[in-house]
């Protein structure tokens, strides 16, 4: 009997979300790679890991991000 089923959608299933990041930032005069190294800094704790894991809300997320982004100099 099946009890669970996991699905890995981040650039398995689909296109990953790297593409996008690359466009927003070029469109809003970013630097490269902007986005991922904010991603990247407290790679466990950070607003985006715990969005995917479900630990905190999309009004949350976007809190914490736009947080995490400012002390970056670059709030998004």
């Amino acid at each position: 009997m099946i009890k669970a089923i996991f699905w890995d959608f981040g650039g398995v299933l689909t296109t990953g979300p790297f593409g996008a990041f690359k466009k927003f930032e070029h469109e809003n005069n970013l630097p490269e790679n902007f986005i991922r190294r904010v991603n990247a800094t407290n790679a466990d704790t950070n607003s985006w890991a715990r969005l995917e894991r479900g630990e905190i809300s999309l009004e949350e997320f976007d809190r914490e991000f736009e947080q995490e982004t400012r002390l970056a100099a670059h709030p998004i």
